[in-house]
């Protein structure tokens, strides 16, 4: 089974690991609280079903445009359960990678860290050490120099994403994107396969309304 892309979302922050404030919204007033005055991004999503081109606007923040996004985009909502409009914090420019477990055919499972034409991996799980040595590789394989701290960070969020992996259900886990800004980092995008439903401890519904208590529809 595929998780929708909230379950995906908040099964990786109940690991540790940054992603962006996300929820469903079911109207244009409801993607309006759900900004709160800050810029938002609202995109199509159609969970279980890969491949399928979202339609997006970026960069949101007064209500009227807030509005207007919402009422160009819903029509493209695939007409089933599995068709929703996902409102986003916008996050600020950054350099956007992806960290991908998966069972690979040939090497087993593996844990891999790519930008566009260039990646890195290693046999999951791996430890700390193993993961700057990955880092440092990818960071060779760009032409820079790795910063410290930034390794670090990367470092730790490997071993996180490994630790989603070793879920017993779990048999695939992809970040894409992860942005790196400001010297830290927020998954925008996040995609989970499982054999088996996993029960998530989740903070907050996955609609905007289910906050009711603040809710002013």
């Amino acid at each position: 089974m595929i998780f929708e892309t909230i379950d995906a979302l908040e099964l990786l922050r109940e690991h540790g690991i940054r992603v962006v404030r996300s929820r469903y919204v079911d109207s244009a007033q409801d993607a309006v609280f759900f900004a709160e005055h800050r810029p938002i991004s609202l995109r199509t999503v159609s969970n279980g079903h890969a491949g399928n081109t979202p339609v997006a606007e970026t960069g949101l923040r007064k209500s009227h445009a807030i509005r207007h996004a919402y009422e160009r985009i819903a029509p493209h909502v695939e007409k089933s359960a599995n068709g929703h409009v996902l409102a986003q914090r916008t996050i600020e420019a950054g350099t956007d990678i992806a960290i991908e477990c998966r069972n690979d055919p040939n090497l087993g499972a593996i844990v891999e860290i790519r930008s566009g034409t260039h990646h890195a991996h290693r046999l999951a799980p791996v430890d700390e050490l193993q993961a700057e040595a990955m880092l440092n590789e990818f960071h060779a394989k760009h032409g820079i120099a790795p910063a410290e701290k930034a390794t670090r960070m990367l470092a730790h969020l490997l071993l996180r994403v490994c630790a989603v992996f070793a879920e017993a259900a779990i048999e695939r886990v992809t970040l894409d994107p992860i942005r790196l800004h400001d010297s830290t980092y927020d998954v925008i995008n996040a995609s989970v396969e499982a054999r088996h439903p996993i029960a998530l401890n989740r903070r907050l519904g996955k609609h905007a309304h289910d906050r009711r208590a603040s809710y002013q529809p």
